[in-house]
């Protein structure tokens, strides 16, 4: 199967993959669901400023093999943006800006009732060859980093809040291997406006299809296991050691720091006596070894920004932006 957008041309795309923990129902609801961006990931990829109501039509109704919906405005006239859910777990949205398309693509892959695995494609279409060269200028890392980021803006409230419904509902129901953990949840939210209609509508899905059976040995009972905010922050396990690109930017990355390091020693030990043959010794004495400390001063500050950095590959930040208060800065009132 080609992820939607794979194959037109000139297409430009980014990858992302991360195991979450918590049940791969919740993670198709939550990419389905278009309304939380922008006050859920505030400062990563949304902005609560601009947060408006949801309209939908249906293309293709709900069927086993899934649905089409269209994004539109309160008059019905479509707005650019297909979204499509495919069973038993892909799903795609596609926005039109314009001259080029844009394709958000996840396959949400269980790995055992309240774990699964997000894999998925951003494909860029009719991209013009600057912004293409710009993309390309991108470290292929960061991007990794910025997915991480926005996922990680979603991990407490589906963690915690799939095991705090499983608790209230006596634990995960299991029936001869068949986990309930999609069903039951879907009776245990109130869906309230339109904007819930991707929900609603998989919600169906699941309770016309599902319980789906597991493995002999599989652990049905993920009520058991409440990760702390370390753990739902961590990316070692959950993405960099499985991926090629953040471990090789990893490597090069501790290798810097640790040149950055030698560097820096070696300019606070020999660099003054350097420093004074370059500008005459003894006259520029202050000179030399006031530019000998500003530069190894340089080198730790940028050792420090490299550990900083390195740190990214094994925990993301906390607390996420959204939950920092966003206060005005002072300013004089002679200057207001």
């Amino acid at each position: 199967h080609v992820p939607e957008g794979m194959d037109e041309p000139g297409v430009v795309f980014d990858c992302a993959h991360r195991d979450v923990p918590y049940d791969y129902s919740y993670l198709l609801e939550n990419v389905l669901d278009v309304s939380h961006v922008s006050y859920t990931h505030h400062g990563t990829q949304g902005n609560r400023a601009m947060t408006k109501p949801f309209h939908f039509n249906e293309i293709e109704p709900l069927t086993p093999s899934g649905y089409v919906i269209e994004s539109t405005d309160k008059d019905k006239n479509p707005s650019g943006r297909m979204s499509v859910f495919k069973a038993p777990n892909y799903l795609h949205h596609k926005l039109n800006l314009g001259s080029f398309t844009v394709w958000v693509v996840a396959y949400c892959v269980p790995i055992r009732p309240g774990l699964c695995r997000l894999l998925a494609v951003f494909p860029l279409a009719g991209a013009s060859d600057k912004i293409k060269f710009m993309l390309g200028l991108k470290p292929k890392f960061l991007g990794h980093m910025m997915r991480n980021m926005v996922l990680e803006d979603d991990n407490i409230f589906l963690h915690v809040g799939e095991r705090t419904q499983l608790a209230a509902q006596g634990g995960n129901q299991v029936t001869q291997g068949k986990a309930s953990l999609p069903v039951k949840h879907a009776k245990a939210n109130y869906l309230a406006t339109e904007a819930d209609l991707p929900v609603t509508l998989l919600h169906r899905w699941f309770e016309d299809t599902l319980p789906i059976p597991w493995a002999p040995g599989t652990n049905l009972h993920p009520e058991n296991e409440v990760f702390t905010r370390e753990q739902l922050n961590e990316r070692w396990h959950s993405h960099t050691s499985k991926c090629t690109i953040c471990l090789a930017a990893l490597k090069k990355i501790q290798i810097a720091r640790l040149a950055v390091a030698v560097l820096g020693v070696c300019v606070a030990v020999v660099g003054r006596f350097v420093t004074d043959m370059a500008l005459g010794f003894p006259e520029n004495r202050l000179a030399s070894s006031l530019l000998s400390l500003a530069f190894s001063g340089l080198c730790a500050l940028v050792w420090a920004k490299l550990g900083e950095l390195e740190s990214r590959f094994f925990v993301g930040k906390y607390p996420p932006k959204r939950n920092i208060v966003e206060t005005q800065k002072w300013i004089p009132s002679f200057m207001k």
